[in-house]
């Protein structure tokens, strides 16, 4: 289950008509996406009790081919897409915002997908 303290700046969301929004604002209210989208979130509460508009993205083979890995392996195994470092798996995602905070966390680089939105 998804929690509002999953999110980062930057992250990639979607609406319910397919539009990516991006995360531009984090607050202990709420979030705010491009173009202005406000949310309130109370962080006790489940992220999907309260975004009844707005949803993670999955990562897909679509994503997969539009980003470029410049500092990560990523190879899809097991009905997974896997993180892998130095020949070693690191870890697995779902969701796009998973994979960039991943990339973050790993690199110290945001995952490029400028081109992509």
């Amino acid at each position: 289950m998804l929690k509002s303290n999953e999110f980062r700046i930057g992250n990639l969301l979607t609406d319910l008509n397919g539009q990516n929004r991006e995360v531009t604002c984090i607050t202990k209210e709420g979030i705010m996406t491009e173009p202005i989208f406000p949310f309130v979130i109370n962080p006790v509460i489940q992220i999907e009790d309260v975004f009844e508009f707005i949803l993670p993205i999955d990562f897909n083979e679509e994503w997969f081919k539009k980003i470029e890995f410049e500092y990560l392996e990523i190879r899809y195994e097991f009905d997974r897409f896997w993180i892998y470092q130095n020949y070693r798996r690191v870890s697995s995602f779902k969701y796009l915002h998973e994979l960039q905070n991943l990339c973050f966390i790993l690199t110290g680089n945001e995952l490029n997908y400028a081109n992509i939105i």
